[in-house]
């Protein structure tokens, strides 16, 4: 059999590639595509004249123009591939001002994650002229950044995979704030068990790094049934100022007066809000409080620091000491698994050398929800000053309306003491 000429056999490939897409593309993309081929037949050849090389040229490329045209088409209509970095724009960039990422694979609806240092970009917030090959974001505020620049790694994510590149940012005016509080309870007045009717005052150390100068709002989140006659209010004003703190913590008192009802048992935790920054907003862990209970003072080597949650946080947040994701999202048949599981970071510090067991569990195990640690099972602590780490879990819903279930991460020195342990509750909720 006789073998095609060039031109007939890029018409094949292009009339197998149209097929693999008969049921993808639309009416009005098949018209677009036609268009094209009509367009690249060469115009005033009549049999027997000679085809010039620019003619053919020409041709050709068009042709082959057509083949990378349709091929996107093909992948924008199948699964996402792991994205691909070649480069961030500018070398340097300046906190506030926008960046561009060039690379392969960078589909926005398929785009999972995005970090740069210890700061997030929420995909949703590209601007106009991304495009699969191209990322154009503001930079975010990112711990430690100076006016000279400091190296930073940036790192994409979709289902398919992850790509990381290193650049350099430099302090400017943040779109958002990057910032890590942890709370520790220090002591409660009077100590013992708590009384009826009665005061306690709850001494708080916040641990923070900020990449700004801020002022947060304290609010205590109390918790407690029955209800009557608890009330919680922070005595220093609620108000903790923090400059810049370069990725070394700074420490701030907060003093949380609690005042007991007549019975009741509960948490209380601690909400931080920022002021200037009012899209930051974090939650601690939660404290056990209670009529007859005796609070327990978090001084030991093993501090957990508060969670938080990758993601769009009007569907998925931590509240109150709750996991929480909505319902809707969980039943929306058009969203993403990536969309759908929550992310949990946990960070802690451990000031006692040694090894230690990491463990994230759910109670009952038999709860419809689903949960992967994705961070390491074991933690060293070879230094005296003190290990800072972090725990990552990956948690979903098996069902919209998922029974009230536990996450407890527990991290245990290895033959014996110290241990601790942090417990969130896991909810599937209609409304924040």
């Amino acid at each position: 059999m006789a073998s095609q000429p060039p031109a007939t056999a890029d018409a094949a490939r292009i009339s197998v590639l149209l097929d693999l897409l008969e049921d993808t593309l639309t009416a009005d993309q098949r018209a677009a595509i036609a268009a094209e081929l009509t367009a690249l037949r060469p115009a005033g050849v009549a049999p027997g004249d000679l085809i010039t090389a620019d003619l053919w040229n020409n041709m050709q490329s068009n042709i082959n123009d057509l083949i990378l045209r349709v091929a996107a088409l093909e992948g924008a209509s199948g699964e996402p591939q792991a994205p691909i970095i070649f480069r961030v724009e500018p070398a340097v960039v300046t906190v506030g001002s926008d960046m561009t990422v060039i690379g392969e694979h960078l589909t926005q609806r398929y785009l999972t994650d995005i970090d740069i240092g210890d700061a997030r970009v929420n995909p949703a917030l590209l601007k106009f002229g991304s495009s699969p090959s191209r990322m154009i974001f503001a930079a975010p505020g990112v711990t430690g950044a100076t006016s000279s620049g400091i190296p930073v790694q940036i790192r994409v994510a979709n289902d398919a995979g992850e790509a990381t590149a290193a650049f350099v940012i430099r302090s400017g005016v943040a779109a958002s704030l990057a910032a890590n509080p942890g709370f520790t309870l220090t002591g409660v007045s009077p100590a013992g068990a708590m009384a009826m009717n009665t005061n306690h005052d709850f001494a708080f150390d916040l641990a923070i790094t900020s990449s700004h100068a801020e002022t947060f709002t304290i609010t205590p989140l109390l918790s407690v049934t029955p209800a009557a006659g608890w009330t919680a209010t922070v005595t220093n004003g609620g108000q903790v100022s923090v400059p810049v703190t370069g990725g070394t913590p700074v420490t701030r008192q907060v003093v949380v007066r609690v005042r007991t009802g007549s019975s009741g048992t509960g948490t209380l935790a601690l909400r931080i809000q920022g002021n200037a920054f009012t899209n930051f907003s974090r939650d601690s862990q939660t404290f056990p409080v209670g009529v007859t209970q005796t609070p327990t003072p978090t001084s030991g080597p093993i501090q957990f620091q508060s969670p938080s949650v990758l993601g769009n946080q009007s569907q998925k947040t931590i509240r109150n000491g709750n996991i929480e994701i909505l319902q809707s999202l969980i039943s929306d048949a058009t969203a993403s698994a990536s969309a759908k599981t929550i992310r949990l970071t946990v960070p802690l510090t451990i000031a006692e050398t040694g090894q230690y067991n990491v463990t994230v569990a759910k109670s009952p195990t038999n709860a419809n929800w689903t949960v992967t640690q994705t961070s390491g099972t074991a933690l060293t602590q070879a230094t005296a000053s003190g290990l800072v780490a972090s725990i990552t879990a990956t948690i979903t819903a098996d069902a919209a309306n998922a029974a009230n279930a536990e996450l407890i991460v527990t991290v245990a020195k290895q033959g014996g003491t110290p241990t601790a342990s942090l417990r969130l509750g896991l909810r599937a909720v209609a409304a924040f």
